[in-house]
């Protein structure tokens, strides 16, 4: 009901307590941080870094009955890439950005969603075999991959409209000017120096913690279940189990660990005499997904 008609009844019903006391008693209480609570307050963050190609963003995106991979720089230059694929297997996709790694060189970090091809463990090897941290975007926040989304609307988009094919879309968006250059242009005046993997080491933009404002590692959170939860759904019990920057956590939810945003979690206060470890809710809606996220 909120901080002050909790305080209404209870002048009503002559019980005299403070504010703050109020504010305690809804704060730790697991019935409004479950269902329905209100969102928890976040840092602004930003996807864009100051070099080209030091973060590279990716993602699988469906053109009528096409798949392509779509890799586009985060740096100045917002180069973009665009492989067809036959299929969306893990094999298929890590192939293509071997492919793009050794013609390009690799990039210090990639930014992926959660699709079992991202998250396979032919994933894992290749990125550290290339030395590649690999940073998944949140759960159920698009945004997260923002970039790469915005990259996908653009070339269906132009695709749509002039009628050229995807390839030829993605040339055009690469080499018509936008202001005073082309971001081939920008891209090749700034791709100079070529990490070496195994001899020069990574560049990361983001740095491992422990804490960061409220949340800690090991806190116990109620995890919204999936993008779109009925109101009077309860939300799932998940733990921290590591903090990824000041937007996202890696979260266990009944044995899946995935990364998500803190607008969707909510402070578990959990009795320390008797801490349950058990969930009551189905876990098939914290499944992986099984394709990746592309816009419509």
């Amino acid at each position: 009901m909120g901080v002050s008609k909790i305080m209404e009844l209870c002048m009503r019903a002559g019980i005299h307590v403070t504010r703050d006391t109020v504010i305690q008693v809804v704060a730790e209480c697991d019935e409004c941080n479950s269902i329905d609570p209100n969102v928890m307050l976040w840092d602004k963050g930003n996807l864009a870094v100051s070099k080209v190609w030091e973060r590279v963003a990716c993602g699988v995106t469906h053109v009528d009955l096409s798949l392509y991979l779509t890799c586009i720089d985060c740096g100045p230059s917002r180069y973009t890439l665009c492989t067809p694929l036959s299929d969306e297997s893990a094999t298929t996709v890590v192939l293509a950005l071997e492919t793009i790694w050794s013609t390009l060189r690799p990039s210090s970090e990639v930014l992926l969603d959660n699709s079992k091809s991202f998250r396979s463990q032919l994933m894992q090897t290749m990125a550290a075999k290339w030395e590649i941290r690999l940073i998944y975007r949140a759960v159920e926040k698009p945004s997260g991959n923002g970039i790469v989304e915005r990259v996908h609307r653009t070339v269906k988009r132009t695709n749509a409209r002039v009628k050229c094919g995807i390839l030829m879309s993605v040339f055009l968006i690469n080499n018509v000017p936008s202001k005073h250059c082309t971001s081939f242009e920008i891209f090749c005046q700034h791709h100079k120096r070529v990490r070496i993997p195994g001899i020069d080491k990574i560049e990361s933009t983001q740095k491992s913690m422990t804490e960061c404002r409220e949340w800690k590692v090991g806190n116990k959170v109620w995890v919204k279940p999936k993008h779109i939860t009925p109101c009077t759904q309860r939300w799932l019990k998940g733990g921290i189990v590591a903090l990824h920057n000041g937007l996202t956590a890696e979260v266990d939810v009944n044995g899946h660990t995935l990364p998500r945003h803190f607008s969707h979690l909510q402070h578990h206060c959990v009795d320390t005499k008797e801490e349950d470890t058990t969930d009551d809710y189905d876990s098939a809606l914290f499944k992986l997904p099984e394709t990746s996220s592309h816009c419509q």
